[in-house]
C-alpha cells in the first residue's frame, strides 16, 4: 500500500541503545557536550533498528525515531487498524456496510464484520447472489428450479421437454417463446392469456378500399366510411343499399334501417326512424343525449329523468333535485369546472356562455340571498315577471362622503360590460333605500324582470347623496347578487 502523507500517523519511537558486542542495555544519560563529538564521528541513525511493520515510513526529523503510518493504519509500530478499517490478512482495509444494491432483491445483507455478506435465497448464488444456484435457470429476470422432464412438464402445453447435463430444455412450439414456452413470439400475440396467434398485418384489400385498417392488437380491425359496413367494410351500413359499386342510401325500409331500436316509415319515400324511447336520431343506433346504460333506459350523471327523456339539469338556471345549486360552482378562480352538484361538470346556460361566479357572500355585506326563495344564485325567468329578493345587508352608516349627505343602496339590473342592451330596466335602479342611524337589515324586496330576452346582473351600489339618482353609474361585476335569465 502507497503511503498517504496528509494520513499518516506520527508515532515517536524509542531507539535501541546496544554494548561494543550487540546486546541491549539500558538507556543512559548524555553527558557528553557535542562539542567534544570527534569530526571523524558521525552520529547514529535513530531509525537503523525501527520497525513500522511494512505500513510506515520511519522518521528522525524531530531529533527521535517515529512512524508516520499509512492510511487505515495505527499504533507504535504501525500494526493497528484505525477506525473505520478493518484486517484483512496483514493489511487493513475500509469496511463497507449494506446499502439496497449490495445483495440485489434476491438475497440479505450483513456488514457487521465490515464487509459484505450476502445470504441468498434458495434459487440464487454468487457473492452478491447476482446468478442462478446449481439446478436453476434464468428465465425473465428469475432464477426457476430445473424440473426433470419426468417428475412434471415444465414446458406446458406449448413445448416439448428434453433433458440434458445442463438441465432441462423446451423446444417450444410455433408462435411460442420463452425458456418454458410461456411467452409469445414477436410474430404472434397472445388470445384468451394462452394462446399464441399469428399476428395479422393490413394491407391494401384488408378493409376493400372502403376504410382505414389498423393492427396494433394483431387482428385486422377496420373503420369503415360512410355507407359501408361490415367486419371488412364489405358490406353496406344500415339503411343503405348497394347501387352499382357504391352504397347509397335506401329510400325504403331495410332489414336493420333503425337497428331494432324504432320503427321505420318510408311511405314519404325517405326513411324515417320512430325511435324507441332512449334511443337517438336519425337511425336509432345510439343513445340519445344524456342516455345511458342498457337498453339506453338510464340517464347520465348531470341529467334527470323526465316524461320526454333525460334533461340536462347543470347549470341551466333550474334548481332541480338533486341539485344542490344550480351551477355548481363553488370556486371564484375558476368560472367553468368546479361543481357542487353531484355529476354536474358542464354548464348549459341558455345564451351558451357561463355567466360567471356568484360569491356567497358579497364584499361580506349580502348574505342569504335569494330570489323567489331561490338560493341557487341563478334563475330563468319569464320576461316581466315579478321577483322577490330576499337576504340580510350589513354596512357601514357612520361614514359620510360629504357635509349633510345620506347613506343609500341602490339595487337594480345590469345585462353587460359594456352595456350592450335596449331593455328600459336595464341600467336603471329599482330600489333606492336611505339607510339613516343603522348598521344593519334584512331585504325584502320586490323587482320586475326586463322584457328583451338575454342575461342580467341584479348589482347594488353603495353611495352617498342628497337623494336617490336614477343612474346605477353600473357597478362592476363584483356587486353582483343574482344572475337571471330572461327567456
Amino acid at each position: 500500500m502507497g503511503c498517504n502523507l496528509s494520513d499518516q500517523t506520527v508515532v515517536p519511537v524509542k531507539p535501541k541503545v546496544v554494548d561494543d558486542v550487540g546486546n541491549d542495555t539500558p538507556d543512559a544519560p548524555n553527558t557528553s557536550d557535542a562539542s567534544d563529538t570527534s569530526e571523524d564521528e558521525q552520529a547514529p541513525d535513530l531509525c537503523l533498528d525501527v520497525d513500522c511493520s511494512n505500513h510506515g515510513i520511519c522518521s528522525a526529523a524531530s531529533g527521535s525515531a517515529m512512524c508516520n503510518c499509512e492510511a487505515g493504519y495505527e499504533g507504535e509500530d504501525c500494526s493497528t487498524c484505525s477506525d473505520s478499517y478493518r484486517a484483512s490478512g496483514d493489511d487493513c482495509v475500509a469496511m463497507v456496510f449494506c446499502d439496497e444494491a449490495s445483495c440485489g432483491e434476491n438475497g440479505s445483507c450483513d456488514d457487521t464484520s465490515g464487509a459484505i455478506a450476502c445470504t441468498c435465497e434458495s434459487e440464487y448464488a454468487g457473492d452478491r447472489c447476482e446468478t442462478c444456484a446449481d439446478g436453476h435457470f434464468l428465465s425473465n429476470g428469475q432464477c426457476y428450479r430445473n424440473i426433470p422432464c419426468d417428475e412434471a412438464d415444465p414446458c406446458g402445453a406449448y413445448g416439448t421437454c428434453e433433458d440434458s447435463d445442463q438441465g432441462v430444455t423446451c423446444a417450444c412450439d410455433e408462435g411460442h417463446d420463452g425458456a418454458r414456452c410461456d411467452q409469445c413470439a414477436a410474430t404472434h400475440y397472445l388470445v384468451n392469456e394462452s394462446r399464441c396467434v399469428l399476428r395479422a398485418s393490413c394491407d391494401a384489400d384488408s378493409c376493400n378500399n372502403r376504410g382505414t385498417c389498423s393492427d396494433a392488437t394483431g387482428v385486422i380491425d377496420c373503420t369503415c366510411t360512410a355507407t359501408y359496413g361490415g367486419e371488412r367494410c364489405e358490406g353496406c351500413y344500415p339503411g343503405y343499399v348497394l347501387i352499382g359499386s357504391t352504397c347509397q342510401i335506401a329510400q325504403n325500409c331495410q332489414p336493420g334501417s333503425c337497428f331494432g331500436n324504432g320503427t321505420c316509415d318510408d311511405d314519404s319515400g325517405l326513411v324515417v326512424c320512430s325511435c324507441e324511447f332512449g334511443y337517438g336520431q336519425p337511425n336509432c343506433q345510439d343513445c340519445a343525449t344524456g342516455h345511458t346504460g342498457a337498453g339506453c333506459a338510464s340517464c347520465k350523471a348531470g341529467y334527470s329523468m323526465s316524461s320526454t327523456g333525460c334533461t340536462n339539469i347543470c347549470a341551466d338556471g333550474l334548481l332541480v333535485a338533486p341539485e344542490l345549486c344550480d351551477d355548481g360552482n363553488t370556486d371564484p378562480s375558476n368560472g367553468t369546472t368546479d361543481f357542487c352538484s353531484s355529476g354536474c361538470n358542464f354548464h348549459n346556460w341558455p345564451d351558451g356562455t357561463w355567466p360567471g361566479y356568484m360569491p356567497p357572500n358579497v364584499h361580506g355585506r349580502w348574505t342569504n340571498i335569494s330570489i323567489n326563495n331561490n338560493p341557487s344564485r341563478y334563475m330563468r325567468v319569464a320576461a316581466g315577471s315579478s321577483l322577490s329578493l330576499k337576504g340580510h345587508l350589513n354596512y357601514d352608516a357612520t361614514t359620510s362622503g360629504c357635509n349633510g349627505c345620506i347613506n343609500q343602496f341602490y339595487l337594480g339590473f345590469i345585462s353587460s360590460d359594456p352595456d350592450n342592451n335596449t331593455d328600459p330596466l336595464e341600467g336603471k335602479h329599482q330600489r333606492c333605500d336611505n339607510f339613516v342611524g343603522s348598521t344593519s337589515r334584512a331585504i325584502d324586496s320586490t323587482f320586475t324582470a326586463p322584457t328583451e330576452p338575454g342575461t342580467y346582473y341584479l348589482r347594488y351600489r353603495h353611495d352617498w347623496d342628497y337623494d336617490c339618482n336614477q343612474g346605477l353609474r353600473r357597478p362592476g361585476i363584483g356587486n353582483s347578487l343574482f344572475v337571471i335569465h330572461v327567456d
